[in-house]
């Protein structure tokens, strides 16, 4: 059940982080965070969607009213209808699940993946279910501390269970749950008639108000009828009976952090040099979900026909109500409270609204739904690592994965888009208020506040006074004419920017080896029939490449993937998924003006005697409040390679924690197409890179002279 995290606006690097408000067991939110997520913190926007706990919220109205059940076979054919749970807004019209991790589609079915330093990918339906008949057919994962679900999970915490342990690959575990409560009689094996990750299986869950069945290829193994369930303590019955979303996810359960119970219950550790993994990930693989909707229960209130909504605490069958009430938010700082807040980008926001809301829910490296067999109930969790614990941690109530906690705007956000990256401010042209005074009450931000900036680098809107400055600058340093600089393969990427040196003469290379061949010719074309077919074994050739990847290199600018252009000399940075303009020659801005006038000499950023750039670390300040951080990020230096002076090399790898690679700037994007594609560019096991415009050169090095002048 993992989440990214969605900010607004990111006003200083050295800011102090504040910790998400945290809710559950009678403690509810305070009414500026008003949604209680089901991992007990309080936030704003996606926190008051799926997972909303309104009986822990400042009040049942503040979770968003769940879209009712569909009837529909759900197939994976393409990802259009997987949207990323920082975009999901609630409009369920606009997208049948919602994606934590990295689902990738695969010949007409969708894999969850793991790769080291993630906790798994999630797919959340849209849609809620309120009793009916939901079958997966899927290829679970294998290997010690990997685990695949298919579960029904309420916001109330009901939940009905299919896991798969992934040293067990002939049992499906059965269980079920009522308000999160857990009781280790629910839980029940069920055996699977061959290999569960060799094979496709039909798993069935028959939900029904009176009595509830779990199958496996159309045969039932396992029935419980409601009656069983009688609760005579809470006077109640211990049965599933609320709207639930359908979810799929693929967890590392045994993560050396994780409770000793929940690393036993998986099989052990998790092995990460594993030959269960492929391509660097653990992988289950799920063909469709069919969901067919059953009537709603005689006692249930009906006013409408769209949305699901809780009328009473108690959470009981009869306290919920089928509504005509909106279901869709007007952005991430928006609650069931007041749906429209933020809306119009033109509106000024109350910094009492943004100073500390979450947005999307954080991350830990725990499993789905309410218990994760840790022999605890109330047992914490923290993330698998340094590199991937983002935010505070979560209790272990839940699957966790993707960015940290959420982060704050300032107040007065006005509608110009223009964004710079200068020093370790990132400004935007806006009305805002005191910068200091408003970076005390910050959180530290994820990668989906860099989305909220996206128009860093897209902007059509330039600064005109930056740009001509710069270009005046940048000139006397070695700007050429722009000229594009097109980054066709891999192969030619890596040399392509020497061909301002001429070829040599055909037939000179004997000149240099005389061992070389005379000629090209390799005889006649063969007709065997058993040619290798290289394409074939392009094992990244179904790999969709990252949208940031690198076009074009012109010599004041760049060309990406997905159609953006920067110029004006500026650098770039690649991280997250996202691109930013990139100035490091700018010293700090005012922090009552917002405003930069002083830029530092070439003389101050490069040593030309010893041929080293110094990149000011406070111009990666961003680079600090990134959760989780890349595991690499490559520096490509100009049209020339430049080393890093040790000052940079030292902040980079001791404070970010990230591993550094120097080239000059065309390899550096080749190599960051050709990673960014094999391991991502999101989360704590991606790649980024910092990029100079290759025209970009400095002084020529100066070359020491020996005494006597020669």
């Amino acid at each position: 059940m993992g989440r990214f995290l969605t900010a607004s606006l990111l006003l200083a690097a050295a800011v102090a982080p504040a910790f998400a408000v945290k809710c559950g067991d009678g403690s509810l939110c305070p009414q500026d965070t008003p949604c209680c997520s089901q991992y007990g913190e309080c936030g704003t926007g996606a926190y008051c969607l799926g997972g909303c706990d309104a009986v822990n919220s400042f009040s049942l109205d503040a979770c968003v009213p769940a879209p009712v059940c569909q009837t529909k076979n759900y197939e994976f054919n393409d990802l259009n209808g997987v949207q990323a749970n920082t975009k999901y807004l609630g409009d369920a019209t606009q997208a049948d699940w919602v994606a934590s991790g990295e689902p990738v589609e695969y010949q007409g079915s969708v894999l969850l993946t793991m790769a080291q330093g993630t906790v798994g990918t999630l797919l959340a339906s849209t849609h809620y279910v309120w009793y009916g008949k939901i079958g997966a057919k899927l290829k679970t994962s294998a290997g010690a501390g990997v685990v695949t679900a298919f579960i029904l999970l309420s916001d109330t915490k009901d939940e009905i269970d299919f896991e798969f342990v992934g040293t067990d690959l002939l049992t499906a575990q059965s269980n079920f749950y009522s308000l999160g409560i857990t009781n280790y009689s629910n839980g029940k094996n069920l055996t699977i008639p061959s290999d569960s990750m060799q094979n496709y299986h039909l798993y069935e869950i028959d939900w029904s108000p009176d009595q509830l069945t779990w199958s496996i290829d159309g045969k039932v193994l396992r029935t419980l009828k409601k009656s069983d369930t009688w609760n005579e303590t809470s006077n109640r019955y211990a049965y599933p009976q609320s709207p639930a979303r359908v979810q799929l996810s693929l967890w590392p359960a045994g993560l050396p952090t994780n409770p000793q119970g929940t690393i036993n219950w998986a099989g052990g550790e998790i092995s990460w040099n594993s030959p269960y993994m492929t391509n660097g990930y653990y992988y289950s693989q799920f063909d469709y979900v069919n969901i067919q909707c059953y009537d709603a229960p005689s006692d249930a209130k009906v006013n409408g026909k769209t949305a699901y909504k809780l009328t009473n605490k108690a959470a009981t069958e009869a306290d919920f109500e089928i509504t005509d009430d909106p279901t869709v938010l007007g952005s991430f700082l928006a609650t069931g409270l007041d749906m429209d807040l933020g809306k119009n980008a033109s509106s000024s926001v109350s910094s009492s609204a943004t100073k500390t809301a979450n947005t999307v829910p954080g991350m830990s490296g725990v499993g789905p739904g309410n218990d994760n067999h840790a022999g605890d109930s109330t047992a914490t969790t923290t993330a698998a690592s340094s590199q991937t614990n983002t935010g505070s941690s979560s209790t272990a109530t839940g699957f966790v994965q993707g960015g940290g906690s959420g982060s704050s705007g300032a107040s007065n956000i006005q509608a110009d888009t223009k964004v710079v990256i200068r020093g370790t401010i990132l400004l935007r042209s806006i009305g805002f208020t005191r910068l200091a005074a408003s970076a005390l009450n910050m959180r530290a931000p994820s990668i989906e506040l860099l989305r909220a900036l996206r128009s860093a680098v897209s902007s059509t809107a330039h600064n005109t006074r930056l740009a001509t400055t710069f270009s005046r600058t940048a000139c006397k340093d070695g700007i050429r004419n722009p000229q594009p600089y097109r980054l066709r393969t891999t192969r030619t990427l890596m040399t392509s920017h020497r061909l301002r040196n001429p070829p040599p003469a055909p037939g000179s290379h004997n000149l240099r080896n005389p061992y070389a061949p005379t000629h090209t010719d390799r005889g006649p074309k063969s007709s065997e029939d058993t040619q290798t077919d290289f394409g074939a074994m392009d094992v990244l050739g179904n790999i969709p490449a990252p949208a940031t990847s690198v076009d074009a290199c012109t010599s004041d600018g760049f060309h990406l993937d997905n159609g953006v252009k920067t110029e004006g000399g500026r650098g770039i940075v690649l991280v997250g998924g996202e691109a930013f303009n990139w100035e490091p020659w700018w010293e700090l801005p005012d922090s009552q003006t917002g405003e930069s006038t002083k830029q530092l000499r070439i003389s101050d950023m490069l040593d030309a005697r010893r041929g080293i750039l110094n990149i000011p670390p406070r111009s990666l300040g961003l680079l600090e409040l990134l959760h989780p951080k890349p595991d690499l990020l490559i520096f490509g230096t100009g049209a020339r390679l430049w080393m890093l002076s040790q000052e940079c090399r030292k902040y980079v790898s001791e404070v970010l924690g990230c591993r550094v690679d120097v080239m000059d700037t065309a390899n550096a994007a080749a190599a960051y197409n050709l990673l960014g594609k094999e391991r991502g560019v999101e989360g704590g096991a991606g790649v980024g890179a910092v990029l100079l415009p290759i025209g970009w050169t400095g002084p020529k090095p100066q070359v020491a002279k020996r005494p006597g002048g020669r």
